[in-house]
């Protein structure tokens, strides 16, 4: 969301230094920048033993980024087709526990397929993970992690079951949906992709975006505060409720305690809770 993709309509547009790519089309025809230490990486698919890792930085483009939990306790990352160029496969770099995956090779240019780039990483449990995509969809199992960032522009964003200590997804016009969640903290931000989410998910969680509406599915007997604040979205829902100042509570536990906390702000999208 805070990296921006510019379509090529006749001139390529600079992006900033710190940026992985320069420009991309809808074609998939582009243009990499050289990123630091190009020539450290390696081409192609990358195993280690576990507690070599704490954290992944992955910077994607397009395709498609799985993300599961390792079953042996190793870190497993690799594309599921193989006769990709050497340039154009995913690139690694394992730096003092930091491992850093890539799109293709440093100053890579030329077509890339992106129905090709579909990545997979297997993580052990508790590794801190920073993912930055532009139009790549995300989907995470089962898994549990450290500290998790999402970012990226159109790709959605899908969760079955995350355990983190903290967790930050946030889109321009991608959906977000996250089934299971366990989090001491949770931010979801978008601009106008929809946000699903199921609570409980954690004691405090945040959710902002402008035209998107979010979802709010509540399941089990705890009872729930939500918070809404919007110009012109409003709540839609067939549940009871009573409505509170900045907000809505519902009760399902009996007594008036709320340890599940959620706050909406939009612009003009509704809040439905279901």
């Amino acid at each position: 969301m805070k990296k921006v993709c510019f379509l090529i309509v006749a001139v390529l547009s600079a992006l900033s230094a710190s940026s992985f790519f320069v420009a991309c089309k809808a074609s998939a025809e582009s243009e990499f920048r050289f990123y630091e230490n190009g020539a450290a990486y390696t081409s192609g698919e990358f195993f280690c033993e576990g507690e070599q890792v704490k954290r992944i930085e992955i910077d994607w483009i397009g395709g498609n980024i799985e993300i599961e939990q390792s079953q042996s306790g190793k870190v497993c990352v690799f594309e599921d087709e193989s006769d990709l160029p050497e340039d154009k496969r995913l690139h690694t770099y394992l730096n003092e526990g930091v491992l850093h995956v890539k799109y293709c090779r440093s100053g890579c240019r030329g077509k890339i397929d992106e129905r090709q780039k579909n990545l997979q990483v297997d993580i052990p449990k508790g590794v801190d993970m920073e993912i930055n995509g532009v139009r790549a969809n995300m989907y995470l199992g089962v898994v549990e992690t450290g500290v998790l960032c999402i970012d990226t522009d159109t790709g959605c964003v899908e969760g079955e079951s995350i355990a983190c200590d903290r967790v930050k997804i946030e889109t321009d016009s991608g959906y977000i949906g996250v089934g299971a969640l366990t989090a001491e903290r949770a931010e979801f931000d978008t601009v106008s992709g929809n946000v699903h989410i199921v609570l409980p998910v954690c004691k405090n969680t945040e959710i902002e975006t402008d035209s998107g509406d979010v979802t709010v599915y509540l399941q089990g007997d705890v009872n729930a505060f939500i918070a809404f604040f919007s110009k012109t979205g409003t709540l839609v829902t067939q549940r009871e409720y009573e409505s509170k100042p900045n907000g809505y509570f519902f009760n399902f536990g009996g007594g008036q305690d709320a340890p599940y906390a959620l706050s909406v702000k939009t612009v003009s999208g509704d809040l439905r809770v279901e």
